[in-house]
């Protein structure tokens, strides 16, 4: 009988069991509109659903339960999350009740408490959906009124410049949605009645018209052009002898600013100037000729060089003098002025540079000074003058241009990019933006080294058997950073908001094992993708600020000459710089190979103290040294 009680009581638990299976299955494939709890989190994520039917009053009303508005909820939450803890270790990705409730008035026509609603989300726990609606729903209350206008900085009508730099303000009395600068779009989230920009604008040389346009959430739209004058020519001067005299022409299809003639200043009123100077006077001359871009030109005749001029022309060949000539040298910024002077006793027939004829008309004297672009690397310049009877004159230099040590990328902070994960569309949808993401990074100038693109962080994944479930434990992934000896590693996940996509950003930093931040984009409009990734990058760049300083000490305590203001904050990792002459020369300070590192400990508003990890020979870093951003 005990055997048998035995066989009963095992087969009865075995059902139970089952039963259970049964009951739990049963409860999984159940309809998901039907709550068997009402948990703050059931509700939630049952407005989802509703939210995504566009059955809004429905979703409406289990928001107003989340957030306990209305009574149905155990314990409801009002709090805006990334990832919000619902019970032991089960996480929600995307708590933001107050957004989708938002949104729900929004749809619902009751705009003004929409936008209620969605400025308390972004200042709970700033998303780009909740600034995406509440740009709708301003733009729903948006007045008729008068469009748009521009404030920007002075410019000069002519510059000597190869770019500048246009800043300015969209000012509308409606929030301003739109900003396009040369055809390429500002990247705004929330529109906002003052829409600051700064654009570093390349020049070409001429005229260059730069095209502004500005709209506002009432649809009101203003287009300004503004122009300026690239002028990298410096005033041209001329000689034509008469008998004793010496007729010296200047000029500049620009206009002729100031010209100084030994201690005379002449301002002309137009694009040339004449002097006649006589070849008998034993008084030498010296011109600095400005054209009002500010390019600059110094010439002068010592008396030998009157008496030569003064002498019967002769058939020598023309003589040519550059500065630099035959010589080899190096540079760090990618301009070069070539100084050039040639003169002959009959008439210069051209000067050229690499083939380039500087010469407007025959001159027996001619001087300038010449700006070259210079590509990276080793550039020959060949300088070649030719008179009226063919005899040729050539000059060689060879100019070598290095970007500066600092700005390379091997001494940016190192990343890891893992692979996009979420509710992904289709796969070729995660390889896409990966992609997308990959190329901004990567673009010059690079703030970040990318380490692992997506198929080697994929690859590293696979590998560790990582879960790609909302819960996936971010620790596994700065595993893989670590094995790569990466300084970040962005983990970018993308959510399926009806009617759109959120893409965010968690930026972690290895050393401290610690989340930084995240960063988010949202889109209704798949075509704009690649536009909101570059936002998404853009905003993820701000983050790390680029900064320059010095290093000083007192009372035998060394800090940097910059502070909040400009940038600096705690944790900020630095490179340490040492020059004998200028910032863009100095080399990377280094010990045992490796190179030295300052980390910003404090911070004021001026200067920052900063801490040198790790063990350095005495005097590693020394006042007057510099330091630039890893």
């Amino acid at each position: 009988m005990s055997s048998l009680l035995y066989r009963l009581i095992l087969l009865a638990g075995v059902l139970s069991m089952l039963s259970g299976c049964l009951s739990v299955q049963r409860h999984s494939s159940a309809d998901p509109y039907v709550l068997h709890h009402h948990n703050w989190w059931n509700h939630y994520e049952r407005g989802r659903l509703f939210l995504k039917d566009g059955n809004f009053a429905a979703a409406r009303k289990d928001f107003e339960t989340a957030l306990g508005l209305i009574p149905g909820a155990r314990y409801p939450y009002a709090m805006e999350r990334w990832r919000a803890r619902t019970y032991g270790m089960h996480m929600m990705e995307g708590y933001f009740p107050h957004r989708e409730l938002g949104i729900c008035l929004f749809e619902l026509g009751e705009y003004q408490q929409a936008l209620e609603l969605l400025e308390t989300s972004i200042q709970m726990e700033p998303s780009a959906r909740a600034k995406f609606y509440i740009n709708r729903s301003r733009k729903q209350l948006a007045q008729a009124s008068a469009p748009p206008r521009f404030e920007t900085a002075p410019q000069p009508a002519r510059t000597r410049q190869r770019e500048i730099v246009l800043k300015g303000t969209a000012i509308g009395s409606n929030p301003i949605e739109s900003l396009i600068i040369n055809g390429e779009s500002e990247f705004i989230e929330l529109a906002s009645s003052h829409q600051t920009f700064e654009r570093k604008l390349p020049l070409k040389e001429g005229p260059n018209v730069f095209r502004l346009s500005a709209t506002d959430l009432a649809g009101r739209e203003t287009t300004t052009n503004l122009t300026l004058t690239a002028d990298w020519t410096p005033p041209q001067i001329h000689l034509q002898r008469s008998a004793a005299v010496l007729e010296i022409s200047c000029l500049d299809s620009g206009g002729l600013g100031p010209l100084q003639v030994n201690d005379q200043t002449v301002v002309p009123s137009g694009t040339s100037y004449k002097l006649e100077w006589p070849l008998q006077s034993g008084v030498p001359l010296r011109l600095v000729a400005q054209d009002r871009a500010g390019n600059k030109v110094t010439w002068s005749l010592s008396e030998q060089e009157l008496e030569h001029l003064a002498q019967n022309p002769s058939p020598a060949p023309p003589k040519l003098h550059v500065v630099d000539a035959g010589k080899t040298i190096t540079l760090y910024n990618a301009e070069y002025v070539l100084d050039v002077r040639a003169e002959d006793d009959t008439a210069l027939h051209s000067v050229s540079v690499n083939g380039e004829n500087l010469l407007t008309r025959p001159t027996p004297l001619f001087r300038t000074l010449h700006r070259i672009a210079l590509a990276s690397g080793t550039n020959r310049l060949v300088v070649a003058t030719e008179d009226m009877d063919n005899n040729l004159t050539e000059k060689h230099i060879t100019v070598v241009y290095r970007k500066p040590e600092y700005l390379d990328r091997n001494y940016r902070l190192t990343t890891t990019l893992s692979p996009l994960a979420g509710d992904l569309p289709e796969p070729a949808y995660g390889l896409r933006v990966n992609h997308l993401i990959g190329h901004q990074l990567t673009k010059d100038p690079v703030r970040f080294y990318l380490l692992a693109g997506e198929e080697e962080s994929r690859h590293l994944q696979e590998e560790q058997a990582l879960s790609d479930s909302t819960l996936a434990d971010p620790r596994a992934l700065l595993k893989t950073g670590k094995q790569l000896n990466s300084d970040l590693v962005f983990i970018t996940r993308v959510i399926s908001d009806a009617p759109g996509q959120t893409i965010y950003t968690q930026v972690f930093d290895i050393h401290g094992s610690k989340e930084l931040f995240i960063e988010d984009v949202y889109m209704e409009d798949i075509s704009r993708l690649a536009h909101q990734l570059e936002g998404l990058v853009m905003k993820i760049e701000q983050r790390f600020p680029l900064l320059q300083a010095r290093v000083g000490m007192q009372e035998k305590q060394l800090f940097i000459d910059a502070g909040e203001k400009c940038g600096a904050h705690t944790g900020m990792r630095l490179l340490v710089i040492r020059s004998e002459g200028s910032f863009e020369q100095g080399r990377i300070v280094r010990a045992e190979k490796q190179p030295i590192e300052c980390i910003v400990s404090e911070v004021e508003s001026e200067t920052a103290l900063f801490i040198i990890p790790g063990r350095h020979p005495e005097g590693a870093v020394r006042p007057g040294d510099f330091v630039f951003t890893r």
